[in-house]
């Protein structure tokens, strides 16, 4: 597996795309001035199969075949971006690779150390770091939860779902939670 990089530069982006058998994109897939992947994807007539999806932090995905390609279009905001990745995109890489099990990050039923709360309006990934603490999961929610703060990734090993519809999750709840790596010990 190779990789190029390239600018916000749609000939350039094109130029390094030639033989490659899954594109990923981060940034240009919302609905702004400078977002033009979806519309070029359009005009070279990919097979757009979703594009933004009711979750936060990411909801400017896009999936697209193209000339017998993938093609992964993620947000620019780092969080975004990287909840994105694995929940999307991880999986696809590793079928692609012939992986048959572990495909999609386990979930496991958290107790919450701290509330949480979201509008309500789609489902939430918030993230959350897990410990197993005398024969249970607890998930301490990290303090930031903007899709622009990374930092809200460093310590955090899981993303508590909190489903549309819900606008707060209580201390002492339980809730299930998307593991992205080991749960620590406490």
């Amino acid at each position: 597996m190779t990789s190029a990089l390239a600018p916000d530069d749609p000939e350039i982006a094109r130029a390094k795309s030639e033989g490659a058998s899954v594109i990923i994109s981060s940034g240009g897939v919302s609905v702004g001035a400078y977002d033009f992947v979806k519309d070029a994807l359009d005009a070279l007539g990919a097979d757009t199969k979703f594009w933004q999806i009711a979750m936060k932090p990411g909801k400017p995905v896009v999936l697209s075949r193209l000339r017998g390609r993938l093609y992964f279009g993620l947000p620019g905001n780092p969080v975004s971006c990287m909840v994105s990745f694995l929940l999307f995109i991880a999986p696809a890489l590793r079928k692609a690779m012939g992986q048959t099990r572990a495909l999609i990050p386990p979930t496991v039923i958290t107790r919450l150390m701290g509330p949480l709360k979201s509008r309500g309006d789609r489902r939430n990934y918030l993230r959350v770091r897990v410990v197993a603490r005398d024969g249970e999961l607890v998930a301490y929610p990290m303090s930031a939860q903007g899709s622009g703060v990374s930092t809200s990734m460093v310590q955090a090993n899981g993303f508590a779902i909190v489903e549309m519809g819900v606008t707060a999750a209580r201390a002492g709840e339980t809730i299930t939670t998307v593991l992205v790596a080991a749960p620590f010990s406490d």
